[in-house]
């Protein structure tokens, strides 16, 4: 049983688009799959189809949204990570099995994880591109 709530996908009905009710407020959550990378990307936008979030990789214990800058990020963070801390990667073989997108919302030190987020992990080449999401 998940210690963290974690958000739902329908990893069969990609790009998966719906509107998810944060603390402070509602974004539209769009998670989609690029086959010939085997990644997951998560975008997010507002009332308004702004974009708040430009698709971004998942990666592995990376908090959403670590590198950008701005306000428009919901509160809440989230991140890809298996619980149990057996996988090493965010892929089809794990996505919505063992890893989930947690909303990390245990105080720092309720299990250890919270403690090991990679904030280090530079994103900011992830080719998020039309050609490299296929």
């Amino acid at each position: 049983m998940a210690i963290r709530n974690y958000i739902d996908f329908d990893l069969d009905e990609l790009p998966d688009i719906f509107d998810f009710d944060f603390e402070d407020g509602t974004l539209q959550l769009t998670l989609d799959y690029n086959e010939e990378g085997d990644f997951y990307t998560l975008s997010m936008a507002d009332d308004d189809e702004n974009v708040v979030l430009k698709p971004q990789k998942l990666c592995l214990g990376v908090p959403i949204g670590i590198h950008k800058d701005g306000t428009d990020l919901p509160h809440d963070i989230l991140v890809p990570m298996d619980e149990s801390g057996l996988a090493t990667s965010c892929d089809a073989s794990n996505f919505g099995q063992t890893v989930f997108l947690y909303i990390d919302d245990l105080a720092d030190g309720d299990d250890g994880l919270s403690d090991e987020l990679d904030t280090d992990t530079d994103i900011s080449d992830t080719d998020t591109s039309d050609e490299a999401m296929g």
